[in-house]
């Protein structure tokens, strides 16, 4: 029988605790999952998390299969130092209930799927090779066993396309194929399971709309976000909206795509050398009042200039932090970073001169942050509403938005429905 740990466990205690029951200890197959009804709850410093405005919708997914509890400490060692990356697939798939659903779905459907759905040529599977051309494949070797970009593009397109097979109702949406690759990237987490993760993540730790053609979970949620802004923003919504400045479309972007390839994406990705000097020649006398905070600013004066890559285990890092979260609390945490990004580089937001350069700013400061954890302890510092409340605002605002959709639906034409309705317009927060 497990007992439970005293109050000054520490950490490596409590994730080897986890570890354990993930199946990924020495002598353990990754493959075994605890039953519930024979193994007793994880319950770390022996504080589970209790309150109801917190836990409100979360799967309790990961006490049924692997036996693990959210507790207080497990909360405050994510947020301020993430999960081992060893852990994170199995852990995250644990947490949103994808191991429950690969256990409960048939042997191999993946694998079916992916074979029927691989030759498909349809809308979905021509973005999806689209979407695939434009990516960037590095150090693949590392990942998976593979042994070169292509088979690394393979596998992400037999996933992507699996999916659009899979929920046909969806399809494919852009920003799945970073998510995708995200998630087949981490230790200790199999292709067929990578995809559980992915679907899950989409039906169930997302609004169930995110990726619908109207994509009606996105614009619920940069609704709410611009009604709580304006809470604990003021000044600076207040600057936005009189320049005429629209954070939907960066929002939209964001949310989507998880913060992948947003977050830091300049300490990652080389950029060409010529652009660097040009645009350095063109700002030569920039002050240092545009530059961004160092907390989670650009480092350099152009804003362009590439910084080394901090020391991170995956150029995913920044992204994966904040999926440590989105998973262990739910979605709301995506509207929360986008908050704390705002915070962070508030003053430096509001000492832009026109709406060119305020677009701009928005448009630049999450590839230059390069502390994340700055970024979640600023996040973390704002005062929005509890999980169980956003939810409500969720509910309330959905309701305005489908109504607004379906007005703007009725007044155009059938034939030019569908296009108008990619790019999502929030409904006006009141």
């Amino acid at each position: 029988m497990l007992g439970l740990f005293k109050s000054d466990s520490t950490t490596e205690q409590m994730w080897k605790m986890v570890e354990e029951r993930l199946g990924l200890c020495i002598g353990s197959s990754s493959s075994t999952f605890f039953d519930s009804n024979t193994t007793n709850p994880i319950m770390i410093s022996g504080t589970p998390i209790t309150d109801p405005d917190f836990l409100d919708g979360l799967s309790d997914a990961a006490i049924k299969s692997q036996g693990i509890i959210r507790t207080k400490q497990m909360k405050h060692e994510i947020r301020k130092h993430g999960t081992p990356r060893r852990l994170r697939g199995p852990f995250w798939m644990a947490l949103c209930g994808a191991t429950e659903r690969l256990n409960k779905e048939a042997t191999g459907l993946y694998w079916n799927l992916a074979s029927a759905a691989y030759e498909d040529k349809n809308e979905d599977t021509e973005q999806i090779d689209k979407d695939l051309d434009r990516m960037v494949f590095s150090n693949t070797g590392y990942y998976l066993g593979f042994q070169g970009p292509e088979k690394e593009k393979q596998a992400l397109r037999r996933m992507l396309t699996a999916y659009a097979h899979y929920n046909k109702k969806v399809g494919y949406c852009q920003s799945m194929h970073l998510m995708a690759q995200c998630l087949l990237r981490l230790p200790n987490l199999t292709e067929e399971k990578a995809f559980w993760l992915l679907v899950t993540t989409i039906e169930c730790v997302l609004p169930s709309d995110y990726y619908t053609e109207n994509m009606v979970g996105v614009v619920v949620d940069i609704t709410v976000f611009t009604a709580v802004a304006k809470r604990c923003l003021p000044k600076l919504m207040i600057k936005m909206e009189e320049m005429g400045v629209m954070i939907d479309c960066f929002l939209s972007k964001w949310f989507l795509s998880l913060f992948i390839d947003v977050l830091g994406c300049s300490l990652i990705y080389d950029e060409d050398p010529s652009q660097q000097q040009q645009q350095q020649q063109q700002q030569p006398q920039q002050s240092s009042s545009m530059t961004p905070s160092s907390q989670g600013g650009a480092t350099s004066q152009s804003g362009a200039t590439k910084v080394a890559a901090p020391n991170v285990s995956s150029e995913f890092e920044m992204a994966e932090r904040v999926m440590d979260c989105m998973y262990f609390e739910g979605s709301q945490v995506l509207i929360r970073v986008a908050l704390g990004l705002l915070k962070e580089n508030e003053k430096w937001l509001m000492s832009a001169e026109d709406a060119g350069v305020l677009t701009t700013r928005v448009q630049d400061m999450p590839k230059h942050v390069t502390n994340v954890q700055d970024l979640l302890n600023t996040s973390y510092a704002i005062p929005i509403p509890k999980r169980k409340k956003l939810e409500e605002m969720r509910r309330e605002f959905r309701v305005q938005v489908e109504a607004e959709q379906e007005l703007e639906q009725k007044r155009i034409s059938p034939s030019s429905s569908s296009s108008s309705l990619q790019t999502p317009v929030a409904a006006t927060a009141t």
